[in-house]
């Protein structure tokens, strides 16, 4: 099987064409509705993937969506031409431990009075 590529359309605008380049890595397409206690609410749109060769994780896109919104998802097998114009590396080394880290400290007081308890 040849890598797949995501061929990405809302409202009839192409938003991007997304493929991993190496031969081992991760692409994915995701609609995410979300009603919070607060009644607050997010209908959104991302499109990510990792390359796991390089160690990288790409954002193609993200956009918040609405009722009616037409998303079109095609899977075309081909090699993409795309740019790294619009493509979005995140979540770098430094970021991620900084986010764990982050985590870490916000669970260890979350959880002090569990923790003292064992």
């Amino acid at each position: 099987m040849n890598k797949p590529a995501f061929e990405v359309t809302l409202n009839g605008q192409k938003i991007a064409t997304a493929q991993i380049e190496s031969d081992f890595g991760v692409v994915t397409t995701i609609v995410t509705w979300v009603r919070r206690d607060d009644n607050s609410e997010s209908l959104n749109l991302s499109i990510s993937g990792r390359d796991s060769v390089a160690g990288k994780n790409i954002k193609w896109a993200a956009h918040h969506l609405k009722i009616g919104d037409k998303l079109l998802v095609s899977v075309i097998d081909e090699m993409t031409t795309q740019t790294d114009e619009g493509v979005i590396e995140i979540f770098d080394t430094t970021t991620v431990l900084d986010h764990k880290l982050m985590t870490y400290y916000k669970l260890k007081e979350e959880l002090k009075e569990y923790l003292t308890e064992l």
